[in-house]
């Protein structure tokens, strides 16, 4: 019996999956592409169980590259350890296609750091499988691929493997005990490359087609999530040293359903702006209102955190950091630059708040 909502589909039965493991650096021709040498060991890395998705949709993380990675997928049908070469295909229930999604410069930048890629490879939907089937040697001598929009990106053969399929599980077997339900991702061939809003996928062996995906962002889904829109706005005077902030909220007909008005201590006006935006999120994660639309009057906040400019001040940056925190806690989120004519009552707001110190 499936227990939890992360399962497989074989022979029109779900499996409950334990674990998923994952193998870099299996194609000569990838570990070039990469710039990567191939070892004398498989290199295993694990995505989270929660980034399992059988879904005909990749909706795309906020603000990230994220990259496809086509793989042969193996679903373990017996525990064991030590298992040796000789029997290790007799542990295969099932093999399919999948999807190793990469979230490409958070793995580089981690990469240079010498951490784990763990959190560039674990986010949600980021291991799409298709629906797995019993093991054909005689199927899987042809090529596997992947289609981007009708033109195939990625292809290659189990044949081209480093490290064979009895190899992978045979050497990881021998490090850690296997389950019953385990997953693993063996490798992906070249060709690699970024997958955007609107592309349309197709994995697929010979002539035979696995899976068709649609790929979409949130920015393009906010219109049919629930969302919210946050103004905010702060205020300085440099000669009182006085400051204030204000923000409101609506939801998706343009009612308002919460507002705040409070006194800043002596701050800059973009210090005044960043503690806005912050209070605002603070009570957006409060509410509870986790798909937000955000909207100041100040270019420079709106431009430093989409990435567009850089944040060169010390107590700037200190605020800025706290901003991206936040949004982190958020599903999805969206901000943008308005006219001052456009923002009148969060405007209003933050100078009443400013009042409030005198």
């Amino acid at each position: 019996m499936v227990k939890n909502n992360y399962s497989v589909l074989i022979n029109n039965k779900y499996v409950e999956v334990s674990n998923i493991y994952a193998v870099g650096r299996n194609y000569i021709d990838h570990a070039k592409e990469m710039k990567s040498e191939v070892g004398k060991d498989p290199i295993f890395f694990q995505k989270a169980l929660t980034s399992l998705s059988k879904s005909p949709t990749i909706i795309l993380p906020n603000k990230r590259e994220i990259h496809h990675e086509l793989e042969v997928v193996i679903l373990l049908g017996e525990s064991g350890e030590n298992i040796s070469t000789n029997n290790a295909m007799d542990y295969i229930q099932g093999i399919g296609l999948g999807l190793d999604l990469t979230d490409r410069k958070l793995q580089s930048e981690l990469k240079r750091k010498s951490l784990p890629w763990f959190i560039s490879k674990s986010f949600k939907g980021s291991a799409v499988v298709s629906e797995f089937y019993q093991w054909d040697k005689s199927k899987w001598n042809n090529k596997f691929w992947l289609k981007r929009n009708n033109v195939i990106v990625q292809s290659g053969k189990i044949i081209e493997m480093v490290f064979s399929i009895k190899e992978l599980i045979s050497y990881l077997s021998r490090r850690i005990p296997l389950l019953n339900g385990d997953l693993i991702f063996t490798g992906t061939p070249s060709g690699v490359g970024t997958i955007i809003q609107g592309d349309k996928l197709e994995m697929g062996l010979g002539k035979k087609s696995f899976m068709k995906i649609d790929v979409i962002d949130y920015v393009s889904m906010r219109d049919e999530l629930k969302s919210y829109s946050l103004y905010v706005d702060g205020a300085a005077d440099l000669h009182s040293k006085t400051a204030g902030i204000g923000g409101v909220f609506y939801n998706n007909a343009d009612e308002e359903i919460y507002r705040f008005s409070e006194y800043l201590d002596d701050a800059t006006n973009n210090e005044a702006e960043y503690t806005a935006l912050i209070k605002g999120l603070k009570y957006g994660l409060e509410l509870k209102l986790i798909n937000i639309n955000i909207y100041s009057d100040s270019e420079l906040i709106v431009k430093q955190i989409n990435g567009d400019y850089k944040v060169k001040n010390d107590r700037m940056k200190k605020l800025h950091h706290t901003v991206l925190n936040l949004l982190e806690q958020y599903d999805s989120w969206v901000i943008n630059h308005i006219m001052r004519d456009k923002n009148i009552i969060a405007d209003k707001l933050s100078k009443d708040g400013r009042k409030k110190g005198r």
